[in-house]
């Protein structure tokens, strides 16, 4: 702000000197068409705001305060006075306190950014059971940034694990199933054989060693995913003694635990084929009106020794014939069609697709397939059930 001019006019100009953790009162200027200067210079610990009167100064509160600093501004309407370094002695003083610094105040942003991260940590120490579906949950995924569906499942559980371990937290509120062997090939294999083996519940990034027991051999090792599961093709010693065996897979569970589960297997020579149990279905008729119609057919079969893998069967009456079958040989076992038991004793479930186009007719099972682990299959067309299904068409 620039001065005001004239030669009648009457002001007062006080200036603050502003240095670092100081504040200086350093003079004040009065005129009447000419310079004046009166010195005062005090330092303090605490900030003061600039002062300025036009017509006058403020009466003084507190006794005179003399002092000897040397660096002096003063201002005039018409120029800038040379700096005094003579003492002066003044009479009118500004209230001063002398205090320790301020602390630093944390921004709106700072603060909301800790009250996020302590809320993270109080959901990430929350306990959820494997399998739990709930809106917490979703809530959780946004946090770990995964699928938010939801559903606490490996990947959900796999991805709270890892963030626990990187925020430095304990694990001990996971709640993750068992490490367990899921399944295997065959409970029977021949010396030499291979065996496929599949298990979950297994620390990410681990490794899982599988050994034949009673006699300790260890077959092969294979890693873990992130959503803590492993498969892995196992060859068993040409020179592995016949007789019961445990297959065991040993490594570390989600909460960095020992784990060594296993599951009973038989080194032998399988001689015996499969045996169908049963056939059914649970429908009457299909319509293919609109395209094609599916229905599915439940067989049940036994194999005491490598246990069954693969099978089939087929309708006829309906012109070509229709049918259906599986392969749980490329799968991991049970992952098939199996739906209940096991592949030595169990239930395996083929959707069977009735083409459209076809003229109205009655399908009858005919034929049924069943191999084994050690290619024993067998085909049966007599003493099937009586199975029948009608094909209907409106148009």
């Amino acid at each position: 702000m620039s001065p005001r001019r004239g030669t009648s006019q009457n002001h007062q100009l006080c200036t603050i000197l502003m240095v670092t953790g100081v504040v200086a009162i350093a003079g004040c200027a009065r005129s009447n068409d000419e310079t004046a200067s009166t010195t005062l210079a005090t330092t303090v610990t605490d900030r003061s705001e600039m002062i300025r009167t036009d017509e006058g100064s403020a009466e003084p509160e507190t006794s005179s305060s003399t002092v000897t600093d040397s660096s002096v501004i003063t201002r005039a309407d018409e120029g800038l006075a040379e700096p005094q370094n003579s003492p002066a002695t003044v009479s009118s003083t500004v209230p001063i306190s002398v205090d320790a610094p301020n602390p630093p105040v944390e921004s709106p942003a700072e603060q909301s950014n800790e009250a996020i991260e302590t809320d993270g940590q109080s959901l990430l120490q929350d306990e959820f059971e494997f399998d739990d579906v709930s809106d917490q949950v979703r809530d959780l995924q946004e946090l770990l940034g995964v699928t938010t569906d939801g559903h606490y499942g490996w990947l959900t559980l796999s991805a709270h694990r890892a963030a626990l371990l990187e925020a430095g937290l304990p694990l001990t509120n996971l709640r993750p199933p068992p490490a367990k062997i899921d399944g295997i090939s065959s409970q029977t294999i021949p010396p030499g054989g291979t065996v496929r083996v599949s298990g979950s519940g297994f620390a990410p990034g681990s490794n899982v060693q599988i050994a034949l027991h009673s006699r300790p051999r260890l077959l092969v090792q294979a890693q873990v995913s992130d959503a803590g599961r492993f498969a892995t093709t196992a060859e068993v010693p040409s020179s592995a003694e016949i007789g019961s065996h445990r297959l065991v897979a040993a490594g570390t569970d989600f909460l960095d635990d020992p784990a060594d589960p296993s599951v009973p297997v038989i080194i032998g020579i399988d001689l015996s084929p499969p045996v169908l149990i049963d056939v059914t279905t649970s429908v009457s008729s299909v319509d293919i009106t609109s395209g094609p119609a599916t229905f599915d057919v439940d067989v049940s079969a036994r194999d005491e020794g490598t246990g069954i893998i693969a099978g089939g069967l087929g309708f006829s009456g309906c012109g070509s014939g229709t049918g259906a079958s599986w392969n749980d040989l490329g799968n991991i076992y049970p992952d098939g069609n199996i739906v209940t038991g096991s592949n030595t004793n169990g239930t395996w479930r083929v959707p069977v697709t009735v083409m459209a186009g076809i003229p109205a007719c009655t399908l009858q099972l005919a034929v049924v397939d069943l191999c084994d682990a050690a290619n024993q299959c067998v085909t049966i067309r007599d003493g099937l059930p009586p199975i029948t299904v009608a094909v209907t068409r409106s148009d």
